[in-house]
């Protein structure tokens, strides 16, 4: 019984075989180009590949009924074996100008196999393992689920080094196992045409390593169904040529779109990429990626995103706008060393939860943070921001924030236009060994309040530092609280500066070895409660028939030379 079993297995393997070996065949005498082009045919010849399509539609038809039945209840999957499930099927290079929608297909090998005209696998099952290695879409791909026929990939799904040469479409679609695009070896991965995912759900990891999307490319939900990453999704060394949407997608698992090839520099962005409503549950790491684009409309855009673990911009590179709208980064955000060529925002109650991380941080244009919320330690240590060269004048501007530990904005390097507009610090601030090379503005408004946390008179609540700053514009501090203290030690003011209702709350402020030019003006203003600053008259000692320039005890005039002070100290 046993040898007579094996017997008709063999002879089973024997048929199938044969059946892919037609499969696999190309029909008659029509070439390639044929079959790229079937519409071009004469009528005999299109009626000759219609009924040829047919008759391998038919095999693949007649596998489909002797595959497992695949059925779903409550989530839950039922696999039942059927006669050739233990089988071996091998379509190998097989030339495909017919449509596979609505199958069973059970240990599927397509491996570099050519799909002329549109492949059509809407609603079809994948049962095990499936193998579309190297294979080459010449025309339009969908594999989306259609109406109440969903397609399922039971098995892990396989495009290694795929080519899609037009529009493909993987919609509402399941990937229960392992979904691999990534580029293999020397094999690339690439949709020429739109490629959408769109409520798609990809169970366990997700590879799109080193692939290339030429045209715009979509994983956005679809309706009402979200796109989720069940698990790890893999982008890394991706490039997004055209426009790229996330919007209403869940990563549950690691979501990693971090260049690891440092040294080929690919671009991951060149176009517009919108992460509107996603939330990622696990880190998000964008890590050394590149973003390129000779479109100045073109924008990074993050809109209502959650990063509930640490999110990676580290040295991270971005050609075009960034902007970060009510997004809330939950644990660590750290944009250490990373370079916006253009603008950076963050504003409408966009919340760090967690530190804040922009050390070495570097803006080439305007940075702005407006109606933010730091809940935790925020460094800003090192950075540059705005550039020196650029000929259109850079703004850095803090628009009604808070902060509610310390903030570091030491060693800093302001290049353009500065304003600190409207902002609570709850703990240290320090501006320690930071340069202003334009014009700087530290101004709360009398009328203004904001909705942080029901706060509605910004001040600095402890120790704010200035000591070894140097203000190489214009300074105007107005209406402005210290609560705890103000050090201006060694800071050097190069143009005029005014204190305009300045509240020094405890204790007065600190001017020790701070100096002064005599070429602009000093102003110097307290409130009815302040305690006061307290300041002397000096002279220029080359002509004491200038004006006496009246400045905080402790601080020195000084001509063009700060190093060498001509009168002080006061």
């Amino acid at each position: 019984m046993k040898k007579l079993k094996k017997k008709a297995k063999k002879e089973a393997q024997t048929i199938i075989n044969i059946l892919c070996k037609y499969v696999r065949t190309m029909p008659g005498e029509y070439t390639e180009e044929n079959l790229k082009n079937i519409g071009a045919l004469n009528f005999t010849d299109q009626d000759t590949l219609k009924n040829e399509s047919e008759v391998r539609r038919l095999i693949f038809s007649e596998m489909s009924d002797r595959f497992s039945k695949v059925t779903f209840e409550n989530e839950n999957l039922t696999t039942t074996p059927g006669i050739w499930s233990k089988f071996n099927f091998d379509f190998t290079r097989a030339p495909i100008f017919y449509p596979l929608n609505n199958l069973k297909i059970e240990k599927g090998v397509f491996t570099s196999a050519k799909f002329y005209s549109n492949a059509d696998f809407r609603g079809s099952t994948f049962i095990k393992d499936v193998d579309f290695n190297e294979v080459t879409f010449n025309g339009k791909a969908d594999f989306s689920s259609q109406k109440d026929a969903k397609t399922t990939f039971v098995g892990k799904a396989s495009f290694n080094g795929a080519n899609f040469s037009s529009e493909t479409h993987f919609d509402e679609l399941t990937f229960i196992e392992v979904a691999d695009f990534s580029t293999r070896d020397n094999a690339k991965t690439t949709f020429d045409g739109k490629a959408t995912f769109n409520g798609t759900h990809f169970s366990q990891e997700a590879k799109f390593t080193e692939v290339t999307f030429n045209e715009s490319a979509d994983f956005s939900a679809q309706s009402d169904i979200k796109t989720v990453f069940g698990a790890q999704a893999t982008f890394n060394d991706v490039q997004f040529h055209k426009e790229i949407s996330f919007n209403k997608v869940l990563f549950e698992g690691i979501a990693d779109f971090s260049t690891k090839k440092i040294e080929s520099f690919n671009e991951t962005f060149m176009s517009d990429a919108k992460f509107t409503n996603t939330h990622f549950k696990k880190t998000a790491n964008f890590s050394y990626i590149h973003s390129y684009s000779n479109n100045n409309s073109h924008k990074i855009y993050f809109k209502q995103v959650d990063f509930h673990e640490d999110s990676l911009f580290i040295n991270t590179e971005f050609q075009t706008d960034v902007h970060f709208e009510k997004t809330v980064f939950h644990r660590k955000a750290k944009f250490n060393d990373a370079i916006f060529l253009k603008s950076v925002e963050f504003y409408n109650k966009t919340n760090f939860q967690g530190e804040a991380i922009f050390s070495g941080l570097a803006v080439w244009m305007n940075t702005k943070f407006k109606n933010v919320s730091f809940d935790d330690k925020s460094y800003f240590k090192g950075a540059i921001l705005g550039s020196s060269t650029s000929i259109n004048q850079q703004e850095t501007c803090f628009y009604e924030s808070r902060f509610d530990e310390d903030a570091d904005f030491s060693d800093v390097h302001f290049c353009g236009i500065n304003k600190f507009i409207d902002l609570y610090f709850f703990k240290e601030v320090s501006f320690y060994n930071s340069t202003f090379t334009g014009d700087t503005s530290f101004i709360q408004n009398p009328n203004n309040s904001f909705a942080l946390n029901k706060i509605t008179s910004p001040k600095y609540k402890e120790k704010a530092e200035f000591s070894d700053a140097k203000f190489e514009g214009k300074l105007h501090f107005e209406n402005i609280e210290f609560n705890d203290g103000a050090d201006f030690i060694r800071t050097v003011f190069y143009e005029e500066s005014n204190f305009e209702n300045i509240l020094f709350k405890n204790s007065s402020p600190d001017f020790k070895d701070a100096k002064f030019t005599v070429h602009s003006s000093h102003r110097f203003t307290t409130s009815q409660n302040s305690i006061p600053c307290r300041r002397k008259k000096l002279r220029d000692p080359r002509n004491n028939k200038l004006k006496a320039y009246k400045i905080p005890i402790g601080s020195y005039l000084f001509d063009n030379d700060p190093d060498n002070p001509i009168a002080g100290p006061a």
